[in-house]
């Protein structure tokens, strides 16, 4: 995932692997806007306010990987591979000033 003038984040790639992660830092590192990112990327509402100041917008894009049902229904680990569906998507959001 890339994330671009969103809040304190001027430029970031987060790699996320299968499995549980951890966002961790410092306050005011831009944990909530990794997270932000994430809810935008699956359709959450985008708001002007989070756009970084001076920017004119954010962007966030990224690539998903959903494993075929098989899978799931088997209890195997999630982890891309045969049969596995993909996808890329990129939300900007204007900054509304």
């Amino acid at each position: 995932m890339r994330i671009r003038c969103l809040g304190v984040i001027d430029d970031a790639v987060v790699e996320l692997s299968p499995g549980f992660t951890a966002v961790t830092g410092e306050t005011g590192a831009g944990k909530t806007m990794v997270v932000t990112s994430l809810g935008l990327l699956l359709g959450g509402r985008a708001d002007a306010g989070l756009v970084r100041v001076g920017a004119e917008r954010a962007v966030v894009e990224g690539r998903v990987g959903v494993p075929d049902g098989r899978r799931r229904a088997a209890g195997q680990p999630y982890g891309l591979g045969r049969g596995a569906v993909a996808g890329a998507c990129r939300r900007p959001v204007g900054a509304g000033r």
